[in-house]
């Protein structure tokens, strides 16, 4: 699913609910929804959504690699990454068990 299409959902079921929106709104929304994201993860370093899951960032140390077409040894300088766990609900949709 991409962003269009979740603009598209969104859209739908706001519709549905008897709220009047374009669809440059709702990708409006969606937009806020996922800059909301990044400036948590840059601000607090975690987001939770109840019964969706929880983005946080996580520290990761500088590290030997190497490239796998050289076989050259490359320096990895710290870095930090993004870790999403999912929520009960959200695992249990994903498995067939909706409740």
């Amino acid at each position: 699913m991409k962003r269009d299409d979740l603009a598209k959902d969104v859209l739908h079921e706001c519709r549905k609910y008897g709220y009047e929106m374009t669809l440059k709104d709702a990708c409006r929304t969606v937009d806020s929804f996922c800059e909301a994201i990044m400036q948590g993860l840059a601000q607090d370093g975690r987001v939770e959504i109840r019964g969706f899951g929880t983005f946080k960032t996580s520290a990761r140390r500088a590290r030997r690699a190497r490239n796998p077409k050289t076989g050259e040894a490359v320096h990895m300088p710290p870095s930090t990454g993004i870790l999403f766990h999912p929520g009960k609900e959200l695992r249990a949709i994903v498995n067939g068990n909706s409740q």
